[in-house]
């Protein structure tokens, strides 16, 4: 079993961090060698390379280093089981060419898409893909990442075609035996969308806000537009036939505005928010752009209010 971990930033280095630390476990379980690289350039690599993958988890109050194989490049005979990419959208087009000359078995999309497939099918085989999203966050601070993340921290993985159904139960075998806590979902095309229609409202409004999550929190009507905005990105894809995923969500939708102004308020005040969503937001301001953009682009067939939407997007731009 060949594992390769594109991307050595907060989330590829977390759940490469478990992988690695479990493969004795691995190998045991799947009864088979198992080998774990991670792609990482510059002075990622060396790091990496020279003192391990360090990591301080926030919330277990430990700090792991974790020793494991870097390449810095992807050939076309370097054949992988699962490639897992954990790299920003902006970051995705310049490695295509690289994945479109690999004959790995699949290949695991993780982060922020608001396009499904579309962009990504002209490189790779819908057979090989896998969508998915890390359910963990954190900031790089020098050579070292603090993470923030559940005991087995979760990720949501989805097949894009059906063929795929047996190597996503496989791959999350081989995460729940590394001490990752994987979910599937049936739809991760609309999962993703409802989650940029959370997500994109948000980071905007800290843009407009100074990008200070804080201060935010005690922005009232700032917190207003951002809830009223995440209401129409939840209707309008509801009217184009996104299946709403998860469907957890549903509950959500319904619930008053001030319940949702109170949660977004205790997120946006606590230092998990500050981890979790204003640093991202300082990190990949160009990330940010690229899903609002996308994400006008999904909702613009449909006839529904888009007031508070446009509002904060415009301020972003």
């Amino acid at each position: 079993m060949r594992i390769l971990i594109i991307g050595a930033g907060v989330t590829g280095s977390i759940y490469a961090s478990f992988l690695a630390s479990n493969k004795n476990k691995l190998e045991k379980r799947l009864k088979e060698s198992v080998e774990i690289k991670i792609l990482a350039k510059g002075e990622t690599s060396k790091t990496i390379t020279e003192n391990g993958l360090k990591i301080k988890h926030h919330l277990q109050s430990i700090i792991t280093i974790d020793q494991i194989s870097v390449i810095k490049s992807l050939g076309s005979k370097d054949i992988y089981d699962y490639i897992l990419i954990f790299l920003r959208k902006t970051q995705i087009e310049s490695l295509l060419p690289d994945l479109a000359a690999n004959n790995s078995k699949n290949f695991v999309f993780v982060g922020n898409n608001g396009t499904g497939i579309e962009h990504l099918k002209k490189s790779v085989s819908p057979g090989k893909i896998i969508l998915g999203f890390p359910l963990v966050g954190g900031v790089k601070e020098g050579e070292t990442i603090r993470s923030v993340h559940k005991n087995k921290p979760p990720i949501v993985l989805g097949a894009a075609n059906s063929t795929q159904n047996k190597s996503v139960r496989k791959l999350k075998k081989i995460l729940r035996v590394s001490g990752i806590a994987p979910k599937s979902s049936s739809n991760m095309d609309s999962w993703l969308k409802y989650h940029i229609a959370l997500v994109s409202p948000l980071a905007n409004a800290i843009y407009a806000n100074g990008g200070d999550s804080s201060s935010l929190a005690q922005n009232k009507e700032l917190l207003k537009v951002t809830t009223s905005a995440i209401r129409e990105g939840y209707n309008a894809l509801r009217e184009l036939k996104y299946p709403v995923k998860p469907s957890i969500l549903m509950i959500q939708m319904i619930l008053p505005d001030y319940i949702i102004r109170g949660k977004l308020k205790m997120l946006l005040s606590s230092e998990l928010g500050k981890l979790l969503v204003e640093d991202h937001c300082k990190a990949a301001p160009e990330e940010m752009k690229k899903i609002a953009r996308e994400f006008q682009q999904v909702i613009s067939r449909s006839s529904n209010g888009k007031e508070n939407l446009h509002k904060l997007y415009e301020q972003m731009i």
